[in-house]
């Protein structure tokens, strides 16, 4: 199984981790830690023109 954890710290993840395999039962194996960065722009229009407009 993949899964993504994401925290606002590093130690988060650790207890992230600790919560998951204590409820669950199941061990989490480690994983190599990767960081992604994505960017995602939306475009609004039409209520935002109507607004201009007004």
């Amino acid at each position: 199984m993949w899964f993504v954890l994401a925290t606002e710290t590093q130690s988060g993840i650790a207890e992230a981790v600790a919560r998951i395999e204590s409820d669950t039962g199941l061990p989490i194996p480690p994983s190599q830690k990767r960081e992604f960065f994505v960017e995602m722009k939306l475009e609004a229009r039409g209520l935002m023109d109507e607004l201009d407009r007004a």
